[in-house]
Formats: structure tokens, sequence, C-alpha cells
């Protein structure tokens, strides 16, 4: 794992680096770093896409609710979390953290997980992934567009 994310931080900075001396003008650093930017946000899609490979259908045994204050003036209101204590087949997952009721006690929900738990269960098709891609879309598209267009074309050309 640390030999990937270490390859893949170089690979990164190494596109970065060659779009600023590729690209001229004052677009080449933030085109630069949006490319940067696009590439981890790729990669979090990527990982968000792996990380959950099993699902399990599991009972509701319990619902527990827990309100979390504001964070300071002007923040966002208090939040109300849902823990879910899970059965499950083969026992894991054994709870779900939700900010909405997944199911009443007696009930069934469909959990995403992974097995080697290094990412918290989440419920099957409720991932963040779409956002994830859409924003890296949206940077990398910003990259490109700082690299084809700008005063800078118009500067070298007087």
């Amino acid at each position: 794992m640390t030999v990937t994310v270490s390859v893949g931080a170089l690979l990164i900075a190494a596109l970065a680096g060659a779009y600023f001396l590729l690209v001229d003008g004052t677009g080449a650093f933030f085109g630069a770093l949006a490319l940067a930017l696009g590439l981890l946000l790729t990669s979090t899609a990527a990982d968000q896409a792996t990380a959950r490979a099993e699902t399990a259908t599991c009972t509701v045994a319990e619902v527990r609710t827990k309100v979390q204050g504001s964070f300071g003036e002007g923040g966002p209101g208090p939040k109300t979390v849902y823990q879910h204590v899970l059965r499950c087949p083969g026992g894991y997952p054994s709870e779900l953290k939700d900010d909405r009721a997944a199911a009443p006690v007696g009930g069934e929900v469909k959990v995403a997980y992974d097995p080697e738990r290094r990412v918290s269960p989440a419920l099957e098709g409720e991932s963040a992934l779409w956002s994830a891609v859409l924003l890296a879309l949206l940077v990398l598209a910003a990259a490109t567009l700082l690299a084809t267009t700008g005063p800078a074309r118009e500067e070298r050309r007087t």
C-alpha cells in the first residue's frame, strides 16, 4: 500500500510538473494545480468504487440515535446520527452509522463492506462515487481549458 501511494504521488507530481513546463503564461500554475487535484479526485473515486467489495443482507437489531451539536456560531445546526446495530451472516458488519434511519428494528438492509475492514460499512448504493467522478471531470476540464486558452497565447503573438 505504501509503495502504491508513493508511486501514485510521484506520478501526479511528475504530470503536474510536465504540465507546468509545457504550458505558457499564467494558466500554467493554476492548470498544473487543477490537473493534480483532478488526478487526486480520480484516485479517490477509484478507491471508493473498490473499497466496499462485499455485500450482506443484515437484520437491524437496534437503532440508537445521537444528536451532535453545531460546530460554532453560524455553522450547521445539530445533526442526528443513527447507529444501527446489525445481525449479519458471519458477524460482520456489526453496526452501521448513517444520517437517516435505514430500516426499523427487525427490518433488513443491504450493507456494502470491506472484508479487510479498512473502511466503514455503508448502505449498498449510497457511495459518493458519482460526485467524486463529476468533480474530477470538471477539474480536469478546467485544467484542459487553461492549457488551450488564455491571455498568454495572445501575449506571445504580439
